[in-house]
């Protein structure tokens, strides 16, 4: 087996492995909503569900940045593709070597596979955290000019 092939298989299967541990912060850590209950019109300190929106927001910067990453890769790897069948060939070499622009486009692609199970993810993150504020509002913050400021303790009088 050629060397630059057992590098493909490597990187290729070093990339499925990192799509397997990796399907998004909300999936994984945002609960949804009790089926079946009404709005409550009272803010609450606590709910049953999430509200917090940190994992959409983490899955919406990932979902970004993998996505970048895929296409920046699967285009180099289509330009390289192209390169190496325009440029002339030795002729005792009837095709062209595209180990490294296969690679490249298999990481590209795995990539942007990533990118799509991660914004799914973020949307139902949005989507989960959304129905929780709805039925459990979160309670007001006191503005912080507003709070008690701390107070000399009284003296003893004349």
């Amino acid at each position: 087996m050629n060397r630059h092939v057992k590098f493909t298989h490597v990187v290729v299967a070093v990339f499925a492995s990192a799509l397997a541990w990796q399907p998004g912060c909300s999936f994984l850590s945002v609960t949804p909503a009790p089926v079946g209950q009404s709005p409550s019109p009272l803010p609450q300190a606590t709910a049953p569900c999430t509200r917090r929106m940190a994992a959409p927001v983490w899955d919406t910067i990932g979902a970004a940045g993998i996505g970048a990453f895929g296409l920046l890769t699967a285009s180099v790897g289509l330009a390289w593709r192209d390169n190496e069948a325009m440029s002339s060939q030795p002729s005792w070499d009837p095709e062209p070597d595209y180990v490294a622009a296969n690679t490249a486009l298999t990481l590209g692609i795995g990539a942007l596979v990533l990118a799509a199970v991660t914004g799914a993810s973020a949307v139902y993150g949005y989507h989960t955290v959304h129905e929780c504020r709805t039925l459990y509002p979160v309670p007001p913050r006191m503005p912080r000019h507003s709070q008690p400021r701390w107070l000399p303790p009284p003296t003893a009088g004349p």
